[in-house]
């Protein structure tokens, strides 16, 4: 998909769901690259790995932004890449004088949620739906974040979100099994109590009215 073809985002309606920091977050961590002092072979090797990333994740995700950084006090000074291709942030690296150590992409997610009150819900394109954290070098890592609870069942925001959740945890599970299947299992897995390492398993009726950590 071009720029000039990529589908608008849709202002989702928060009604059984809603922004919350830190609801989960799911890290892989792959094998690491056997050249680690040559600048060009790491990010070589950094920008196949972002793009056996997007290959694993499909037409789920699009990236909404990308910053890349360089290792401590070795900043790169690169701008944030706004709304990039995949293979734009894969070039970006590539092009870097100085190893590419870090990089932060904010992700639109095609999920199901309601675009107006009280209709059925619409499999559309969420701005900013998850965080891609990814760490390279001699001990690569990538964590995928979400900051809501559109795959979370109970009631978390006062009345059941059931309904998303059975049409969004299969995306959710998807994405992860994906990515282990490519990069290796899931490491480490934290957020809201229903998480699992498979995404959040359903509400067993005592986590309701929870408070927000």
């Amino acid at each position: 998909m071009t720029e000039s073809t990529r589908l608008p985002c849709t202002v989702p309606v928060y009604d059984t769901w809603r922004r919350w920091k830190y609801a989960g977050s799911w890290t892989c961590v792959p094998s690491p690259p056997a050249i680690v002092q040559d600048v060009g072979m790491m990010n070589a090797w950094s920008a196949r790995f972002i793009r056996t990333v997007f290959e694993a994740l499909g037409t789920a995700v699009r990236p909404r932004s990308a910053l890349l950084d360089g290792a401590p006090g070795e900043p790169l000074g690169v701008p944030v890449l706004e709304n990039p291709m995949v293979t734009e942030i894969a070039d970006t690296i590539e092009a870097q004088r100085q190893v590419v150590q870090t990089l932060d992409i904010e992700l639109d997610l095609r999920v199901w949620y309601r675009a107006a009150a009280g209709a059925q819900p619409v499999l559309a394109w969420l701005e900013r739906g998850a965080m891609l954290w990814v760490s390279f070098g001699d001990a690569p890592s990538i964590a995928l974040t979400v900051d809501h609870t559109l795959f979370i069942d109970g009631n978390l925001n006062g009345d059941s979100n059931r309904e998303l959740f059975l049409m969004n945890q299969p995306i959710l599970a998807g994405m992860i099994a994906a990515l282990s299947s490519r990069l290796g299992p899931v490491t480490e897995f934290e957020g809201l109590p229903s998480v699992t390492a498979a995404g959040y398993e359903p509400d067993d009726g005592e986590r309701a009215g929870q408070s927000e950590r």
